[in-house]
C-alpha cells in the first residue's frame, strides 16, 4: 500500500462521503448564519468585514476542515467507542441530536488539530496489516 491509501484513503468511502456531507453542512453554517443575522438586523456584518480582508484564508480554512472533517470523527467515534464499549446510552432524541449537532460542530472546527491523530492511526494500523500480510 501506497502512503496515500495507509492514510487519506484508510476510510471506507461510504464513511467518508456521509461524513463529508455533514462537514459541508457545518462549513456552510459556519459562513452563513453571521451572514443572515446581519441581514436581518441591517447592519454592517463583522463577517463581510472579515472575509473582505481575510477571504482566500478563509475559505482555504473551511475547504481544509471540511474535507479533514472525516479523519476527525473517526478520532471521535473511536474514543466515544473505547469509553463506552458495548454500552447502549438511551436518550431522549432532542437531546441526543442537539449533542450531536453540536459534538459534530466541534470537531468540524477542529479537524485540522484532531485528524492528524486519525491519519498517524490510520497509516500505523495499515502498516501492520501490511506486515501480517492481510488487508483491513
Amino acid at each position: 500500500m501506497t502512503l496515500f491509501q495507509k492514510t487519506l484513503g484508510g476510510l471506507r468511502p461510504g464513511y467518508y462521503f456521509r461524513e463529508l456531507f455533514f462537514g459541508a453542512v457545518y462549513a456552510a453554517l459556519f459562513a452563513a448564519i453571521p451572514l443572515l443575522a446581519a441581514q436581518e438586523s441591517g447592519a454592517a456584518s463583522p463577517f463581510a468585514e472579515i472575509l473582505k480582508e481575510f477571504g482566500p484564508v478563509l475559505i482555504g480554512w473551511l475547504v481544509v476542515n471540511t474535507l479533514l472533517y472525516p479523519f476527525a470523527r473517526f478520532v471521535l467515534h473511536g474514543v466515544v467507542g473505547f469509553m463506552l464499549g458495548d454500552s447502549i446510552l438511551i436518550l431522549p432524541l432532542m437531546m441526543s441530536s442537539i449533542g450531536s449537532f453540536v459534538g459534530g460542530y466541534f470537531m468540524w472546527s477542529f479537524a485540522v488539530v484532531m485528524a492528524p491523530i486519525a491519519l498517524i492511526y490510520l497509516f500505523f494500523r495499515h502498516s501492520a496489516d501490511d506486515r501480517r500480510g492481510g488487508a483491513t
